[in-house]
């Protein structure tokens, strides 16, 4: 077995009894990153957010606890972690709080302008059409919207050998150029400070 493909595949999406395992394992990884994402996302209590790729949900629900006149959806194309997440976060789907769906960033299952703030870690590497995907993102937005993408840069990330396998690697020009062509204004790129993976945060603006 080529490993590097695997733990690649199983970052892309997870499946089975290892997805379970690489859910937990993302979530570990992501701690800071989705820490910082929510300090970035400045909740209200109203707020519509669309998390993109969202592990094993646990951000979702930490989101979910902040809105309690919102709501949070989470798309994710993993079988595996649909069910996980929807595990971690019974509660509040029961209370209305959240959705979690199947679903992929290619084609978001919901109404032009349906929410007012969405976000996504580490998964624009896995992104099939960069632009059109950003650009799909852009349509589900309101406008005076937000949209903040946790990401990891070429530089750190391309001497680690599964990202030879179905990885597309970006730097944060790179970042910049492909939101801002999908539509989104005033992008700024900020790094968190208490990652020691050294993830980039961008944070993007529909006027």
């Amino acid at each position: 077995m080529n490993t590097g493909a695997f733990v690649a595949g199983q970052l892309r999406k997870p499946a089975g009894l290892m997805g379970k395992v690489f859910g937990v394992l993302m979530n570990r990884v992501n701690k800071d990153l989705n820490k910082f994402m929510l300090e970035n996302l400045q909740l209200e209590a109203v707020d519509q957010v669309l998390e993109i790729g969202f592990g094993d949900g646990k951000l979702i629900r930490e989101m979910a606890s902040f809105l309690p006149k919102g709501k949070v959806v989470g798309i994710d194309f993993s079988d595996a972690m649909v069910n996980q997440a929807r595990k971690n976060n019974k509660k509040e789907i029961t209370q209305g709080l959240v959705e979690i769906l199947n679903a992929s960033i290619e084609n978001i299952p919901f109404d032009d302008g349906r929410f007012n703030k969405a976000c996504s870690a580490n998964t624009l590497y896995f992104w099939p059409n960069p632009e059109q995907n950003a650009k799909e993102v852009y349509r589900i937005l309101k406008e005076n919207s937000q949209f903040i993408l946790g990401f990891r840069t070429k530089q750190q990330l391309q001497n680690q050998s599964f990202t030879e396998h179905g990885f597309t690697l970006y730097t944060t020009d790179e970042v910049v150029a492909l939101l801002k062509k999908a539509g989104f204004s005033d992008v700024e790129i900020v790094k968190s400070p208490s990652n020691m993976l050294d993830s980039y945060c961008a944070i993007a603006s529909k006027k």
